[in-house]
């Protein structure tokens, strides 16, 4: 199976002009695939200093750009990409308000 975040984020660019916009490609994602849905998971002592992470889920698998090989279902995916971090919670369609949290996502844990 391909990874649609992925396929999108490197159309035009490469996953490195991506960094701190994970809710950027999920809502490219979502111009693509409407039937889609947003997974936004809430983190602390993240070892990839992230405080906070959105990704796609299309047909209940997560398809998160930074972790290409880890198409799973929400809960799987939580599991095995954050095992060494805390996770403080995990959503899938979190309120609109979720989707432009201030900030890049990707330069603190804080």
């Amino acid at each position: 199976m391909n990874n649609v975040a992925l396929q999108i984020a490197l159309e035009d660019e490469d996953l490195d002009a991506w960094d701190g916009l994970c809710g950027e490609l999920a809502d490219a994602v979502l111009h693509q695939y409407p039937e889609a849905k947003i997974l936004y998971v809430q983190l602390e002592d993240c070892p990839m200093n992230w405080g906070w992470h959105m990704v796609p889920v299309i047909d209940g698998l997560v398809h998160d750009a930074w972790h290409p090989d880890q198409i799973l279902p929400p809960a799987e995916y939580v599991q095995a990409v954050f095992a060494d971090s805390i996770v403080i919670e995990w959503e899938i369609n979190p309120e609109p308000g979720m989707r432009s949290r201030p900030g890049p996502s990707r330069t603190s844990c804080a």
